[in-house]
Formats: C-alpha cells, sequence, structure tokens
C-alpha cells in the first residue's frame, strides 16, 4: 500500500531521489538539446527539435510516474496538477521573452532557457 509507505513524515524529496528514474539526467539532455537550437546550421537545429521535443516529452511522462508511484492518490492530483500549472506557466514565459531574447540575438533564447533547464536539473541532483 503506497499510502503506508508514504508517511506525513517521509520527506517526498527523499523518495523521489531513490527511485530507479533519474529525472535530472534527462533534464540535463533536455537543457542540452535545447541549447542546441543555437546552432547556425538549420539540418542541425532541426535536429535538435527533434530530439528536445522526444526528451521533454519523456521527461513530462517520467515525472509524472515518479510522482504517482511515489504519493497516495490524493497527493499525487495535488502534485500532479501543480507541476502541470507551473509547466504551463514556463510556456508562457517563454513565449512572452522568447521574441524579447531574439531581439538581442537569435540564438540567445535558446542558450537562455537551455541553460534555466541545466541549472534545475544540477539543482536537483543535489538536493
Amino acid at each position: 500500500n503506497v499510502s503506508t509507505f508514504v508517511s506525513a513524515k517521509t520527506n517526498w524529496i527523499k523518495i523521489l531521489c531513490r527511485r530507479p528514474l533519474h529525472v535530472p539526467c534527462i533534464l540535463m539532455a533536455l537543457g542540452i538539446v535545447t541549447m542546441g537550437f543555437a546552432s547556425g546550421t538549420l539540418a542541425v537545429a532541426i535536429v535538435f527539435q527533434m530530439v528536445m521535443s522526444s526528451v521533454n516529452d519523456l521527461s513530462v511522462t517520467l515525472v509524472n510516474e515518479l510522482i504517482a508511484t511515489s504519493l497516495p492518490p490524493d497527493e499525487f492530483k495535488k502534485y500532479q496538477g501543480l507541476g502541470q500549472w507551473l509547466r504551463r506557466l514556463g510556456n508562457v514565459l517563454t513565449g512572452i521573452l522568447g521574441p524579447i531574447l531574439f531581439d538581442f540575438s537569435n540564438e540567445l533564447p535558446f542558450l537562455v532557457f537551455g541553460g534555466i533547464v541545466m541549472v534545475w536539473a544540477i539543482f536537483l541532483m543535489f538536493i
């Protein structure tokens, strides 16, 4: 029973870190391929786009699976909903800031947002 495994005293971050799915590594790959969009070659940028899309979908699926197997069902609904809301908020921010960063340099949005994902992944590895 998941609810007996996860008590109120259990730190949910420690539970996530003990899972076999190492999400920070996937997020690091996502950050790297996002920064690959800055390539000056269209064909290379297209390949990075396809890989980024796949890795992004994989990361969302694995995070949802991780949350579902780590928390009781009522907690899953709360945290999964919060995670989706934060993802959409991030999408809105990149949609607003991307064109602004493009005004400075065509590569800047990809380097900034890929770098943010990399920093987040490194942070997750050390908590």
